[in-house]
């Protein structure tokens, strides 16, 4: 889903809904989230497209979240939502095994949930068992974000911890 706000009250502006085997539908919704543009910039006379969310970080956390999720709660998904200034990414359950958020936050050792989509996934090329993705992200968001508060198209993204509260962000694609 993407919405023209910052709220799930907003325009809809792009509805997709990805089918078939964890690898197809993760295929299917990095090009969904492709497919809502791309960011003009300008150094000097020459123009620089970028996709308005980094694939890479797109790629890890739908991984992620297809791979990790908890597949006993049902009549649910995984969500990914991109909002003005920001994306969430919603994976049913909760961390598997007694992992910690901090610990995945810091590339901890990997630890599965669902061990046949792991293993699936690593045969497939779309992940490694390194316990990278979080770590990767938070390199992407970082880099992004400092790419755009040098270009001042985005206000600080920060929670009263002093931390970002998504893990991908999106630079204002109506800046020059």
């Amino acid at each position: 889903m993407a919405y023209e706000g910052d709220d799930r009250a907003s325009r809809v502006l792009q509805v997709a809904d990805a089918a078939g085997r964890i690898d197809e539908q993760v295929q299917r919704a990095v090009g969904s989230i492709a497919g809502l543009g791309r960011f003009e910039s300008y150094r000097g006379l020459l123009r620089e497209d970028r996709p308005l969310l980094p694939r890479a970080a797109i790629r890890e956390a739908l991984v992620n979240a297809v791979v990790h999720r908890d597949y006993a709660i049902t009549g649910s998904k995984v969500l990914f939502e991109v909002f003005s200034r920001r994306v969430h990414v919603t994976s049913p359950g909760t961390l598997p095994n007694r992992t910690r958020g901090d610990g995945v936050l810091a590339g901890a050792h990997p630890r599965s949930r669902n061990e046949s989509p792991a293993n699936f996934m690593l045969s497939t090329g779309f992940m490694e068992r390194r316990g990278r993705g979080w770590p990767l992200m938070r390199r992407i968001r970082s880099n992004r974000q400092e790419e755009a508060f040098r270009a001042n198209s985005l206000p600080p993204c920060r929670t009263p911890s002093g931390r970002c509260a998504s893990p991908i962000v999106r630079p204002d694609s109506s800046a020059t």
